[in-house]
Parts: C-alpha cells; structure tokens; sequence
C-alpha cells in the first residue's frame, strides 16, 4: 500500500474492490470501516544516523485510532487524526539489521461506538439518519466527522496514514515551527516572532545562534539562545506595504526566515489588521457584527468549504488550486473552512494568502455534543495549540477562529432531546471545550485575529448569556445558518435580514456528465428511483427539489423516457438552485444598510457550499469533476464590485391609487469603489429592457440617469 495512503484506496488500486464511489458501493464497502487493518515496513538505518544525539519517529497524521510498534516494541498509541505525534525513537533502530515499523489501525466505527458505550452518560447525536447510510457516534473520536456520512456526502470512515511519516535525526535541536503576529501601533507595526524547538534530552542548557530574517525589509537579526522550547523576538517596523484581501488591494507577503547551523524553516507572513465590530446599534436592536480589514469595513461574500474528497490522500494541489481560483473567478473573498471536515493543508492556506481569499476557520466540531473528560480536553487542547493556531496563525488570510459549527444551536434549540433537568450538565460541557480550552488556548497564543465560540453565534451576546444564548438565530446579532426548502426560494420577501448569514442554499444535482462516471444511466436515471433516493441523503431532498423546481417551471413527475426526464430534471434542480441563491444573496447585499428600525446591516453572505466530495444532490456550486454548475456561473454577477439588483414590490398604490407591482433597483457596490463611481455618476446611464418571454423580444427600454439610482439607492416605479 502506498503511504501516506487510505485502507479503502489500497484494496481499490489492488482490484479488492470496486470504485468507492460508484453506484451502492458506499454500503458494499461498510466492511472496510469495521475491520481492523496493520500497515508494516522494512527500513535500514546507517551507523552515521544512528550517531545523532536524537532520532525521532515524526506522524504528521494517521486516522485515526492506531498503536505504533517499532522492532517489536510499542512505542506509542494515535487517537487524533488533526494531531502530529513525536516518538523519539533512536533507542529502538538496529544498523545491523533491517527495522520493522508496524501500525496497527483499529476499526474507527467499533472504536467511537464503545467510546460512547463506556461515557457515564449519553453524549447526542447517537446515530445519524438512515437516509444518510452512515455511522454512529462520531463525536468519540477525533476524526473528520463527515467521514462517518453527512447529508451531502457517504459515509467512508477511513483508516491510514493520511499524512507523511519520517525519521527525524538531530543534534541539540530542530526547528518545530516558526509564527509570526503582527500588530499595528500608532502607523507602526510590531511583529513578534516565534521559534520553537525540539531539543534533545541532551541539550537543555546548552548555547545556539539563532539567525531571523526579512530579506524584502533588509532586517536580520542574530541572536545567541539558550536551548528552551520557544525563542522570540519582537520588531517594529513601519516601512512595509499591507495585505489586503482580494477585491480591495494588493497581496504582499513577505518571507521571514528563521534558522541555525543545523536547520531553518521559511514562512510568509502579510501586514493586515482585522477587527469583528460589534457596535451598539439602538436599544433593544442588538449589536452590529462585521469585518474591518485594515479599517475598512468588508462585505464578505462568499461561501463554505467542505473537504474535497473522502479519501484525503487522493487530493491534488492542483484541485484544491482550481476550487481556489473558482472562487475568485466569480468575485468571492472569503470562504468558511466548515468545521465537520479537516484543518486544511499547508499549502491550502499559502494559496489563499497569495489570492487574497479571507478564511474564516471553525474548529472541527460539528452538529453534535462532545465528551469532556480529561483525556478528550487534553487532547483537543494539544491539537488547538500545535495543530491549528501555531501551525496556521501566520496566515493572513485567515480572519477568525470559531470553535464549532451549530453545537450552540444544538444545545439551545434543544435538537436531540435534552431534559430540562439535564440541560446545565450540557451547558457546563459546553464551556469546558469551547471557552475553557479552545478559547483560553486563543487569549494565549493569538491575539492577532477574534475568536467566536460558535456558528451561527450571537457574538458578544452570546457571551453576555453564558455562551449559550436563548436564540443563536436572533437576526440582531451575529451571524445566522437559514434554510428553508417549503417557500418559494426565489421571492426576496421570504428572507431575512440578519447581521451576516454564513450559510443558506438550496439543493441540486451533479450535471449528467458527473453522474455518468459513477451509475449506469438505463439503470438509474430515473426521478424517484432506487439511485437517486440512495444518492440523497438530505431527509425528504428529492421532494423538495421536485416542489421548488414546479413552483416556476411545469415538470411532471412521470415520463415515458425515465433517462431523459431525469436529464431534465438535473437542469432545471440547477436552474432552481441558481435563481434561489441568486435572490437570497441580493436581498442580503440590499439589506447591507441599517434599516430605520435597526433591521438590516447585513454584512456578509457565505452560500452552502462550495465544493463536493460526489456525485449526488447537494447545495454545491461546483461539483465533485471541478465542473461550475449554474449557481456558480450566476455567482460571478451576484458577487460583483457593481450591481443592479431588481425587485419586484407587490401590492403598492400606483398614482391611480390602485394596487400594482413596482419595480426597484438597488445600486450596490462595495464599499471600496463608492468614491469612483460617485465621482463618475452624473456621466453614467441605467438602462432597463423589458422583454416579452416567449417570444423574447424587447418591449419597452427606459433610460434613467444612473446618480438617481445611486444617490438614493434605489430607483422605482410602475411596470407597464
């Protein structure tokens, strides 16, 4: 088997079984999941490796639950997949003869499930939907929880060495990680660098020259260290050019060196600051809740990134290059890390420094109430600290820390049950994970970006409530989730206005030209039929789709030709989903203003989701191939700098004093460009065609200066 490498991609590579994601195979292949599996290699080692003071058996990441044994000795256990394990191992290395690393995986479904069996009291969700096909008690285990399935993806709850393995030969030291905050004070920046070392057990004590340089500021430093497990060093500059996010500037980054005689390690940092402003906005109308970015205040537009597969080693740089790029293509500048999938690579992250892409990154905590024993916090806080913050907060992409995705919500809209006179212990739970460790280890170790305990979240209400506010929704405050797959999706009225919505969409299926690589059309292309009900894995999914598509657009639900109608069918679930998503995200961007009554002041739109790990309905916008369905091609005019954006008002007195529909149109632009086109509104002209449908031709053209749509905001008057 190839390393790094997954059990399920091995036994398909060897013809043991057939392509995960055709067909059924998500539950032909259940077996792999509950087996246990042990991964062995042969290796020699030199006597001038073995000379090193330190040899160190390095795992940057294996999922999940494992026992290493090196020569026929343990030497240590895994049980997260997020963290990096450290083994030293010298003692254990033969030159003479050949070396027998051995890893045992055992079943990470049986693993969770007797985790839960053995918790002192009941930890929900147990068990997800049967529609999803999945496994139970995925919050035992400190593993992507998409993994165990979720309502857009199969379960293939993987084993193996998702990441890479190495020896790792020293003397005195090596260089673990070097990170970087920088702060602005008075027009100048302050930087605080920080390298931190693996030292060998023999070297504490013992003197280094430690060299850091920032070659584009002509800055180097030299300093003689006491081997400790941290060094830093603190600079002001004030000559530097800032990062800004795509959209508002350009993305300079700069490279800072840090290194000694026996190692260094390279990392890219940006000037920016970010500020999450949550302003009184009148009594009793909450607290407005929006990014400044180098005080500027940002409209986040943009939507949720998902893993792009279920077997991790099979990813590209260059897939997650064009997702990137996609994104940017069509005017976006941020995207959500969702926290039921993984920390993304380092890689993943530089790209999205260098596009200019904001990151907002949640924890990985999704949909569910967690464990808190000490083995669980002590292990979580370890990942918080190595893996995500001193590994990621260099990044000036990234713009926030949430601690999870729904889990608030989860506890206060009471989703699996709760008694009320359970409810405190849950709450107290809560805490522990989200504020007393995540958070306690964010005051420590980052104050250059906020933290949020929570999405959706009431933000600084949340935590004036205990940290589980009565209504995690409340439009006043923070950010919200909406879904709503019962209205008609494509009326503007229906939506609210909140402060900033991080999700929202609608459902529709991969193109025909996807499904084909993974079903067999005469077979199972047919509306209703045994694929597509397997293949949705959102409770009454296919039903909605078929009530949303009919709302505009006649389609029976019966047809001679099953395989063409279901073609159909795939388009016009696109064409939904892109008019849809299209209204919510204009009448967000129109609703950007506060409204007289303190409504309003919405400030971002993140659509769910981005990408796809198959082929099926989801709330993708772009499918599993990399293909764009609809919605993303109309993202590229939803999220533009400029935009006209229509809406009919019904049931208005026209000058005849009797009802008519009027017509809107709101100028929105981003905030950056104000000053431009107020210079150059006078000079400009909107024009507004009316086409007749079916025969679409022009019936009637209106010209309007366009500074009477811009200094009012909107233009109306009375259709013909």
């Amino acid at each position: 088997a190839k390393v790094p490498g997954e059990v399920h991609l091995a036994l398909f590579e060897h013809g043991l079984i057939e392509d995960p994601l055709y067909r059924y195979n998500d539950v032909e292949n259940k077996w792999v999941a509950w087996s246990n599996w042990t991964y062995s290699k042969q290796f020699n080692v030199s006597n001038e490796d073995l000379k090193s003071q330190q040899v160190d058996l390095v795992l940057e990441g294996f999922d999940t639950v494992a026992e290493v044994f090196l020569n026929g000795q343990r030497i240590g256990t895994t049980r997260n997949m997020f963290r990096r394990y450290v083994f030293n191992v010298k003692h254990l290395l033969r030159s003479s003869t050949c070396n027998l690393l051995a890893i045992k995986f055992v079943s990470p479904v049986w693993y969770a499930r007797q985790e839960a069996i053995n918790y002192p009291y009941r930890v929900p969700p147990e068990c997800p939907p049967d529609v999803q096909h999945g496994e139970c008690s995925y919050n035992f285990i400190r593993k992507a929880a998409y993994s165990f399935s979720w309502d857009w993806g199969p379960s293939y709850p993987s084993l193996g060495v998702w990441l890479n393995l190495y020896l790792n030969m020293f003397d005195y030291a090596s260089l673990e990680y070097v990170t970087c905050e920088t702060v602005v004070d008075n027009n100048n920046w302050r930087l605080q660098i920080s390298t931190f070392l693996l030292v060998s057990g023999q070297s504490f004590g013992k003197s280094l020259k430690v060299i850091v340089s920032i070659s584009q500021l002509n800055v180097t430093y030299e300093e003689i260290v006491v081997l400790r497990a941290i060094h830093q060093k603190h600079d002001n500059s004030s000559s530097i050019k800032m990062w800004w996010p795509y959209g508002m500037g350009d993305q300079v980054l700069y490279a800072v060196v840090s290194h000694f005689e026996l190692d260094s390690k390279m990392i890219r940092i940006g000037f920016r600051t970010v500020d999450l402003v949550q302003d009184y906005v009148q009594e009793d109308n909450g607290l407005t809740f929006y990014f400044s970015i180098n005080n500027q205040p940002l409209f986040l537009k943009g939507s949720n990134w998902i893993p792009m597969t279920n077997f991790l080693t099979n990813q590209t740089s260059d897939e997650a290059d064009w997702l990137l790029r996609s994104a940017i293509e069509v005017n976006m500048n941020v995207l959500r890390v969702w926290g039921g999938g993984v920390y993304e690579t380092d890689e993943f992250y530089q790209r999205a420094d260098e596009l200019g892409i904001l990151i907002w990154q949640d924890f990985m905590f999704a949909c569910a109430l967690y464990p808190t024993n000490r083995m669980f916090l002590d292990d979580v806080r370890l990942e918080t600290i190595h893996q995500v913050v001193r590994r990621l907060k260099h990044h000036p992409s990234i713009i926030i820390w949430s601690g999870n995705n729904e889990n608030e919500g989860v506890l206060a809209n009471n989703w699996y049950g709760i008694s009320d006179e359970d409810f405190p212990m849950y709450k107290s739970d809560y805490v522990k994970l989200y504020v007393d460790v995540i958070r306690d280890v964010i005051l420590h170790e980052d104050m250059s970006r906020p933290y949020i305990s929570s999405s959706p979240t009431n933000g600084l209400q949340t935590m004036k409530e205990g940290w589980v506010s009565k209504n995690p929704q409340d439009v006043r405050f923070g950010d919200i989730h909406f879904y709503n797959y019962t209205m008609d999706g494509w009326q503007p009225a229906f939506y609210l206005k909140p402060r900033m919505a991080s999700e929202f969409g609608f459902q529709s299926w991969s193109s025909a030209e996807s499904l084909l690589d993974v079903s067999r059309p005469k077979d199972d292309w047919k509306l209703m039929g045994e694929f597509a009900l397997h293949r949705q894995h959102h409770s009454n999914g296919e039903k909605e789709i078929f009530y949303e598509i009919n709302q505009h657009m006649e389609f029976n639900l019966t047809s001679k030709n099953d395989t063409e109608h279901f073609i159909h069918y795939v388009y016009l679930s696109q064409i939904n989903q892109a008019m849809s998503v299209r209204a919510q995200v204009e009448h967000y961007r129109r609703s950007a203003c506060l409204g007289l009554c303190g409504d309003g002041g919405t400030m971002g739109a993140l659509y769910w989701q981005l990408n796809d790990v198959w082929q099926a309905p989801t709330w993708s916008s772009i499918e599993h191939n990399g293909k764009w369905k609809l919605l993303h091609y109309y993202a590229r005019h939803f999220f533009s700098s400029y935009l006209i954006s229509p809406v009919i008002s019904e049931e208005v007195l026209n000058e005849n004093g009797k009802k008519d529909d009027v017509i809107q149109f709101y100028s929105i632009i981003d905030h950056m460009y104000l000053d431009e086109v107020l210079h150059n509104s006078s000079n400009l002209t909107l024009t507004v065609s009316c086409y007749q449908i079916e025969l679409f031709y022009v019936a009637k053209i209106w010209t309007f200066p366009y500074d009477q749509v811009f200094i009012r905001n909107f233009l109306s008057f009375f259709l013909c």
